[in-house]
């Protein structure tokens, strides 16, 4: 069960880490969506809804290359970089690509330019150090070339890449946030303010609870819900009146559980909020 837990894990972190993925002049490569991690075999549904180049992260296996550290693995994952060639019966356009299609995406790339995005000194993938609880020791092109995909009867073109990393087989506790403060700003407002912990590639944001009087909410689900911030936000100012009132903030993770940004995960699903909060109380006037 760790195992897979773990596997998930990294799993969405490289997810994430194809997400940020850029070419030269800071352009996306990937739609925020385009980049799926798939089981046994890519599903057919999910095509009609991306945008291409889609990447799919799908995991194959482990090893433990230091007996005496079994907590180490080493996991390989396969990268499909997945071109739309419906039109393009000779793979030219979807392997070497054709002039870009707007100016946010890298819709317009072909498979080997974006595997050389990736590849590159400085790609999201090149990467010799850790990076959010892993290390990517290896990313290299399938040994077969570029290929033909047919997906849900779409002729398509990609490649296949090899993704190498290390990673601890333990579960990373989410952080807790630091410290917080709360500061009458008068007229019925206070002002909060806080100090994150350590970002982590699955932080998803802050949850902010208040209660009136002493006693901060415990839980997610205690006092009523406040509001809800990005990754990166630090402040927020409340307007509940007058009156002594106290606050709680949680660190909220995975943000594959969140419908939108901006929203947040269930309030009632403790898996995905920080075991740690931190709490201030403040008279407003």
């Amino acid at each position: 069960m760790v195992a897979t837990m773990n596997t998930m894990q990294v799993s969405r972190q490289i997810r994430h880490m194809a997400a940020l993925a850029t070419v030269t002049d800071g352009n996306a490569i990937f739609a925020p969506d385009s980049v799926v991690v798939v089981g046994q075999r890519i599903p057919q549904e999910v095509m009609p809804d991306l945008i291409f180049p889609v990447c799919f992260v799908q995991y194959r296996g482990y090893d433990t290359p230091f007996p005496n550290a079994r907590v180490v693995h080493r996991s390989r994952f396969e990268l499909a970089i997945i071109v739309d060639n419906a039109f393009d019966p000779y793979g030219e356009a979807g392997m070497i690509g054709v002039a870009r299609a707007d100016a946010t995406y890298a819709t317009g790339m072909g498979a080997m330019e974006i595997f050389d995005e990736l590849e590159r000194d400085g790609g999201q993938f090149r990467q010799n150090g850790s990076e959010n609880g892993l290390a990517i020791v290896e990313f290299t092109a399938g040994s077969s070339g570029p290929e033909d995909f047919n997906i849900a009867g779409v002729s398509l073109q990609g490649i296949r890449a090899e993704l190498v990393v290390m990673h601890a087989n333990e579960d990373g506790e989410y952080t807790n946030p630091v410290s917080m403060t709360a500061t009458d700003a008068g007229s019925g407002s206070v002002d909060l303010a806080w100090v994150a912990g350590p970002n982590r590639y699955d932080c998803g944001g802050v949850y902010i609870r208040r209660a009136a009087g002493a006693t901060a909410p415990d839980t997610t689900v205690d006092g009523d819900e406040v509001g809800w911030v990005d990754w990166g936000t630090t402040t927020y100012t409340d307007s509940p009146g007058t009156g002594e009132f106290s606050y709680s903030i949680w660190h909220a993770f995975d943000p594959d559980t969140q419908a939108a940004a901006g929203s947040h995960p269930d309030a009632a699903d403790s898996t995905t909020y920080s075991t740690g909060k931190v709490t201030a109380t403040e008279t407003v006037t």
